[in-house]
């Protein structure tokens, strides 16, 4: 008699879906694949450490990343635009739509820039609120 099919992704091999041979030890999907997400079109953000981070806060809750990314391009090449955002109900509707928390953090290509846009851009009026820019915790700092 041939044995019951197995909710066992490891086919049956009592791991819970981890292939013998393999270490046992959890890793994170970041970091799997020499940290690369395979056919997900992006990666796990490590490549963004050399590069220094500025972070703006008191942005308008329409706020998208490519209006900070043109306000931050004339200062310098930027890597990248993260808007932290939340879900909020369309009184309207009833949908959850995703608006900015008012935080946004941009990668810039080198220090020089990323200074001469913070120098610029705090204390800046922009879409009817004051912006405070400054280089996040982890960003890289001007020795």
């Amino acid at each position: 008699m041939p044995a019951p099919p197995s909710d066992d992704p490891a086919g049956g091999s009592g791991l819970g879906g981890l292939k013998s041979g393999s270490s046992g030890a959890y890793k994170p999907p970041p970091l799997r694949n020499g940290g690369k997400l395979s056919g997900m079109g992006f990666t796990s953000g490590a490549e963004d450490l050399d590069y220094p981070v500025v972070r703006v806060d008191n942005l308008s809750e329409t706020a998208v990343e490519d209006d900070v990314k043109e306000l931050f391009r004339r200062y310098g090449f930027v890597h990248r635009v993260r808007i932290l955002k939340k879900f909020v109900k369309d009184l309207e509707t009833g949908e959850d739509i995703k608006m900015s928390r008012g935080i946004a953090f941009v990668i810039m290509k080198n220090i020089e820039d990323a200074q001469r846009a913070i120098d610029a851009l705090d204390r800046h009026g922009y879409d009817n609120l004051i912006l405070s820019v400054t280089m996040a915790r982890n960003g890289k700092r001007a020795s």
